[in-house]
């Protein structure tokens, strides 16, 4: 599979079946992601589908909600609720 630097005209479509592994680096697994799904965003709009899987992508859940909603798309209920776990148990450590 091509990383870097490969431009095919006409994708519509750009398929994650895993996410960047975020427990090497958070950052550079971010970053990987937004580039992945940029591919199709240079000429026009396009889709990009990812694969989460709980157990092994629990990490990414708060920067991947917030790619969503920066790109204004829809947050899946799934990430909502991780999230949500994150802000209580932060809150709670405040109190």
């Amino acid at each position: 599979m091509g990383t870097c630097g490969i431009d095919i005209p006409e994708m519509d479509y750009i398929i994650n079946y895993d996410l960047p592994d975020w427990r090497i680096n958070i950052l550079e697994a971010r970053n990987k992601f937004i580039q992945r799904c940029g591919r199709i965003g240079r000429i026009e709009n396009g889709t990009a589908i990812s694969f989460y899987v709980k157990s092994a992508d629990m990490g990414c859940a708060s920067w991947l909600r917030k790619i969503l909603q920066n790109a204004k798309q829809v947050v899946p209920h799934f990430l909502e609720d991780r999230f949500d776990v994150e802000a209580s148990i932060e809150k709670l450590s405040l109190q």
